[in-house]
């Protein structure tokens, strides 16, 4: 994670990527659903399995396995491409 857990229900977009946060990290879970369903955050799951997760999520990209890094040198390419 990149923020810790009191920042959680406060952020607007979630990326989750090779986590089953729901069944590691209970109450981060908890929290994230709460910010998705309370305040409109955005969940973005990465991952080639469903998790509960996928439920909430307002984009589950069911990638193949092993192809996470094309997935990410893609993102990172558009970021420094538009700023």
């Amino acid at each position: 994670m990149s923020n810790t857990a009191s920042e959680v229900i406060q952020s607007d977009v979630f990326i989750v990527t090779g986590s089953n946060t729901p069944e590691n990290h209970p109450i981060i879970a908890l929290q994230m659903k709460a910010a998705v369903m309370k305040h409109g955050a955005k969940l973005i799951v990465i991952d080639p399995r469903r998790s509960e997760l996928c439920d909430f999520a307002t984009l589950w990209l069911p990638i193949k396995p092993g192809t996470n890094v094309p997935v990410f040198s893609a993102m990172a390419h558009v970021i420094l491409k538009e700023n």
